[in-house]
């Protein structure tokens, strides 16, 4: 329903910045979610320290294509991750940064921060972190928060 705000319960489980509507029609603003708190912490460290938690992270993965094949905005009909010039088929974990950068900037402007990629992960790669940081990064830098207005077009999108 248009103008609902979410639940505290819903807000916690969303993780959004903003679980409510910009007019709200039911309910009442929630504060948001504390989902941030990896961001956070991860932007309080230094850059180095900050490359090796991700590098610990996605040593973990076992490409198994588990949030790409979730996520509701992958939709390319050739997969970047399947290119064997840009990610080596059979290597598990995927050679560090290839597999997860490309999946990240893939996502930059497109993800709708639903989670479904963290669900989907067997091993628990803060996946969604990631992708929601990279997702800031777009609104601040490019104006442009994908899934607020259909008519938008994503700035990082090159092809028809």
């Amino acid at each position: 329903m248009v103008g609902l705000a979410c639940t505290p319960e819903e807000a916690r489980a969303c993780g959004c910045a903003r679980p409510y509507p910009r007019e709200v029609a039911l309910g009442e603003k929630v504060e948001a979610s504390p989902s941030r708190e990896v961001i956070e912490k991860l932007e309080s460290l230094p850059e180095k320290e900050r490359l090796e938690w991700w590098k610990g992270q996605f040593r973990r993965c076992v490409k198994c294509y588990g949030c790409r094949n979730i996520c509701p905005m992958c939709f390319c009909k050739d997969c970047a991750l399947e290119d064997p010039h840009l990610v080596e088929p059979g290597v598990i974990p995927p050679e560090f940064p290839a597999f997860h950068v490309i999946r990240a900037l893939d996502m930059a402007g497109r993800c709708i921060d639903c989670g479904l990629c963290e669900e989907a992960c067997p091993v628990g790669i803060l996946l969604r972190s990631l992708y929601r940081k990279m997702q800031e990064i777009v609104e601040q830098k490019l104006g442009y928060l994908p899934g607020v207005n259909p008519q938008d077009r994503n700035p990082l999108t090159f092809l028809d």
